[in-house]
């Protein structure tokens, strides 16, 4: 998914749109299918994020995925540094296998490749699979 990330981040230099996705652990990208309603023609990234999540959790609750990851743009204080960068953030949850937040800080300009930091992370709690079950 990281590899992905980059990806659409490389592809998108000069663009100040940010990016999020969602990718269900099965066959295909389930969440891009679901029908699910924002309240503008412009959401901010947390209503995006909270509705991946949302709809991440409805798989879980029907038993259609066995583990979740959500990746978007996040801004954030690396280990050893006092001020915020942009990063690539993926959520990783399982039910058995726990949850993390893993960083991928990165650097752009419009005249130079992208420049990747050193890959971080930190624990999280459960937001799709959790003890009483999903959601």
């Amino acid at each position: 998914m990281v590899r992905f990330a980059s990806g659409v981040l490389n592809r998108s230099i000069g663009c100040n749109e940010s990016k999020r996705f969602a990718a269900p652990d099965r066959t295909g990208w389930g969440v891009g299918h679901n029908r699910h309603v924002v309240s503008s023609l412009r959401p901010s990234s947390q209503e995006v994020i909270d509705l991946l999540f949302s709809a991440i959790r409805h798989q879980a609750t029907e038993g259609k995925i066995r583990a979740a990851a959500v990746c978007y743009d996040a801004r954030v204080v690396p280990p050893g540094s006092s001020e915020k960068v942009d990063a690539i953030c993926v959520e990783l949850e399982h039910p058995s296998e726990g949850c993390a937040k893993v960083f991928l800080p990165y650097r752009k300009s419009r005249l130079r490749p992208i420049k990747y930091g050193d890959l971080f992370g930190v624990e999280l709690s459960p937001r799709v699979f959790t003890m009483s079950g999903p959601g």
